[in-house]
């Protein structure tokens, strides 16, 4: 089975727990790939989706996306025609908490992804399972959005306690919590 790890905001395939669930996943005969978005630090929606566009993805695909690359993984399921397998998002933002953004520079690049809407009608059967792994002291996501994400997509909850924005910079260089699925996933 094929795994895309898709890197959020200011990251790349090297940061964050990516490595770590990469080597993992690759352990247990996963092919994983972890693409380096274009132009990190100014994500945009058309070429971020564009990017998941020109990857080979079936029906067993599995995604895993951080923060603005769950939302490029929703996004890219809105257009994308067939279904794919299971879809991990972990601390996904859908309207960012600005109070937490540099005021000028950070909002400029958040607004259109929190301003754009997704229709999650159109999401909700392009996966087997949805699972959405957050934290109670994120400083971008807001629970309330969290919750309506996890409930629009009959998502698995899982919260992960008090990790930030379950980052390396919140001092998370691993996530166990992702590795449980692919165990599960392998059995079915």
């Amino acid at each position: 089975m094929k795994v895309y790890i898709i890197h959020g905001w200011g990251a790349n395939p090297k940061s964050d727990w990516f490595p770590y669930l990469k080597e993992k996943v690759s352990e247990r005969g996963y092919k994983v790939s972890l693409p380096v978005m274009p132009d990190t630090d100014n994500p945009k929606i058309k070429p971020w989706v564009e990017k998941l566009q020109s990857l080979k993805v079936d029906g067993a695909t599995i995604f895993v996306g951080h923060s603005v690359g769950c939302q490029t993984i929703l996004r890219f399921l809105e257009k994308y025609n067939g279904k794919v397998g299971n879809v991990i998002l972990v601390a996904p933002w859908m309207t960012i908490n600005k109070n937490n953004l540099d005021e000028n520079e950070g909002w400029s690049v958040a607004k259109p992804w929190a301003e754009t809407p997704i229709d999650f009608k159109k999401i909700k059967d392009k996966a087997k399972k949805f699972i959405v792994i957050y934290s109670q002291d994120d400083p971008f996501a807001i629970k309330k959005d969290i919750t309506k994400l996890i409930k629009d997509l009959d998502a698995t909850e899982v919260n992960v306690g008090k990790k930030g924005h379950i980052c390396q910079g919140d001092g998370v260089t691993t996530i166990p919590e992702a590795l449980k699925f692919f165990k599960k996933i392998k059995k079915e």
